[in-house]
């Protein structure tokens, strides 16, 4: 109960503080990303597998007049140095700097960049791509259509209130950098974290949902624990759904193996049902086959997206209608 509490009055500061921007449904298309993890190249880099997916979708969104919007730990800071990472890609920032110039760039800092809560700080590294721009640590769309408030989209990264992302950060930090880099290196662990361990990402996702569901007509669109969710549903929400209806064996088989294919990988949220749709994650853009996944919001629709380094548009994982998605969000507590 303690933990909880300290998260959620972590994400109410983080709320509060939070500015307002107004958002058009039908005029301003808006892609999130989340958890790129840029590091050196090294072994323990997991953007570098995803960099040509992602560049593809850049390519795409930047041409097609889309918002860009970063929801934390794009950069690895805890393993790496930020002039190290810079260095390293290019061709990544060049591309996100064609959103800055037309002020279609926005971006939030999370535990594993949050050296870009100081303007100062990230200025002096990243002044020649992003000039004057601010790293929030929140922000809240205020989502309009037809001259009508549907709802707000909070966007965050989704650490807030953990242990050892926010009060032992410091200590953190030196640990993974000073440690852990070399251990993962020889030996291939990998960190324990909401992002690697099945316990904690479905922990954070709980907290997340449980913290935003109380709030009328608001969604929560964040990262952190690399596990694509599309409203309240976790890909193995999604499985347990589709096996419980009356359905041939053919497809009861392929989803049976789907289900062995991804349960090491992502933890069930909603499998009950029940749950308000109030709960959107991006996934990550450092999975291990160099996919990416992603959140679009598109002419009133809402979508779940992944790009793969074949793709030359995103493939639709899942849609709805976001004015439906506002309209079931009561901000009724359910168990």
């Amino acid at each position: 109960m303690a933990s909880t509490s300290r998260v959620h009055n972590a994400l109410n500061r983080a709320y509060k503080k939070a500015e307002h921007v107004p958002i058009d449904l039908e005029q301003n298309p808006w892609v999130f990303f989340s958890d790129h993890h840029r590091g050196v190249r090294d072994e323990a880099d997991d953007f570098q597998r995803c960099e040509k997916s992602y560049l593809a979708a850049l390519q795409y969104y930047e041409e097609s007049g889309y918002n860009l919007g970063l929801l934390g730990d794009v950069e690895e800071l805890w393993e790496n140095s930020a002039r190290e990472v810079i260095q390293q890609y290019p061709k990544v920032l060049k591309a996100e700097k064609k959103f800055h110039e037309r002020n279609a760039l926005v971006r939030i800092w999370g535990n594993h960049d949050d050296y870009w809560r100081e303007k100062p700080i990230f200025q002096a590294y990243f002044s020649k791509f992003f000039p004057k721009m601010k790293v929030h640590e929140a922000l809240v769309l205020e989502c309009r259509t037809r001259g009508e408030h549907l709802g707000n989209v909070v966007l965050l990264h989704g650490h807030q209130g953990s242990l050892s992302s926010e009060r032992f950060a410091t200590i953190s930090r030196f640990f993974v950098r000073y440690l852990w880099r070399w251990f993962q290196k020889v030996s291939g662990f990998k960190l324990s974290t909401p992002a690697k361990n099945l316990q904690l990402k479905s922990k954070t996702d709980l907290e997340m949902y449980h913290w935003m569901v109380q709030k009328p007509k608001h969604v929560l669109l964040c990262g952190h624990t690399h596990q694509p969710v599309f409203m309240s549903d976790t890909f193995i929400d999604r499985i347990k759904t589709e096996l419980k209806k009356d359905i041939s064996d053919d497809e009861r088989v392929k989803w049976e193996m789907e289900l062995a294919k991804h349960a090491d990988q992502q933890t069930p949220l909603n499998s009950g049902g029940g749950f308000l749709p109030c709960y959107f994650n991006t996934g990550c853009c450092s999975f291990s086959d160099g996919d990416i996944t992603g959140i679009e919001i598109f002419q009133g629709k809402i979508r779940l997206v992944k790009w793969t380094s074949f793709s030359v548009q995103a493939k639709v994982l899942l849609e709805r209608d976001i004015e439906s998605v506002f309209r079931q969000c009561t901000g009724k507590s359910n168990p």
